[in-house]
Parts: C-alpha cells; structure tokens; sequence
C-alpha cells in the first residue's frame, strides 16, 4: 500500500491573540493588519513572497506537521504487513 503525502498549504490567522497562541503552527498573522502593524499590501506583499518560498521548496508550518504524519504513517502501513 502507497502513502501519498497530502497537499502542503499555508495557514492564515486573523489576530495577533490566537496567532501567538498557535505560531509554532502557522505561517500567516493576519492580526499585523488588524493592529496596525502593516497595511494590507505590505501583509499580501508579505504572504505572497512566503507562498513563492513554498513552492520554490521551504517548508509552511503544516508541511512539518503533514511530514511527520506521513512517515508516522509510511511506518505503520510498512510494519502491519
């Protein structure tokens, strides 16, 4: 049986509060707009040069994540035979 790894995709958060909470998860703090910290192009500017760096082969937080489960379960299926 062959595993394929699931799709990598960025995760957005709309404020800083739950992006503190959760960034070791997330790619995205939408709160910066939110609070003033940057105008909405710089945060698109921003997101969009970060979804260029995924695709051109870094990791998005979730890809870390999808990694680990994707071996965790490339293990699994290998050892149930």
């Amino acid at each position: 049986m062959r595993v394929s790894p699931p799709p990598v995709y960025m995760q957005v958060l709309t404020t800083t509060k739950r992006y503190g909470l959760l960034s070791e998860d997330m790619d995205v703090n939408g709160g910066e707009f939110l609070d003033g910290r940057k105008t909405l192009g710089e945060l698109g500017e921003d997101t969009l040069e970060l979804l260029v760096n995924i695709c051109s082969g870094w990791y998005a937080a979730s890809a870390v994540i999808i990694r680990v489960v994707s071996v965790l379960c490339f293990v699994y299926t290998a050892n149930s035979n």
